[in-house]
């Protein structure tokens, strides 16, 4: 039986862990959750700014209608709830910088799968276990690195809020 020499061994136990490491560590609880959250202020920004623009042109829309006589019971109290559920809306947005947030887990997305194609081009470019257990210890570091720097991004944007959360999960 021929045995393939160390150098040129492609499944290694590092190879395998580092491969588990891309998939499950950095895929799974990196890339997936700051596409989720990413998704997330978009979809509630996108909501309350629509929200506060068609409350607007619903009551005056409305307003129109109970002033020529028709919708008199409905009408009256739309024009007190559109116009209330448009400013709740414009504080919401104006409170909360969900467009911030939005470009903070989309960049952190983005990098994230920048660290995935370069760990999985120098797995399949590495020639030993030594290369192998390098790559790794350093791509631990630039993963925990890019977090961080997110983590910071948001505490600047956020104020303590963004850290709070993050020793919550910790907890």
């Amino acid at each position: 039986m021929k045995t393939v020499p160390e150098e040129t061994c492609l499944y290694g136990p590092c190879r395998t862990e580092l491969q588990k490491y891309i998939e499950e560590e950095v895929y799974l609880k990196h890339s997936i959750i700051y596409a989720r959250k990413a998704k997330f202020s978009f979809y509630c920004w996108r909501s309350l700014f629509f929200t506060t623009i068609t409350a607007g042109f619903a009551s005056s829309a409305i307003a129109v209608v109970v002033k020529a006589g028709y919708l008199i019971q409905f009408g009256s109290i739309a024009i007190i709830i559109i116009p209330l559920l448009g400013s709740i809306s414009a504080t919401i947005l104006s409170q909360i910088p969900f467009q911030q947030q939005f470009d903070i887990w989309e960049n952190g997305r983005l990098e994230f799968d920048r660290i995935i194609a370069d760990g999985r081009r120098r797995l399949a470019g590495a020639k030993n276990e030594e290369e192998c257990n390098r790559i790794h210890e350093e791509l631990i570091n630039i993963v925990a690195e890019a977090d961080q720097n997110s983590t910071e991004r948001l505490t600047a944007l956020l104020g303590n809020r963004a850290r709070r959360k993050k020793r919550k999960k910790k907890i």
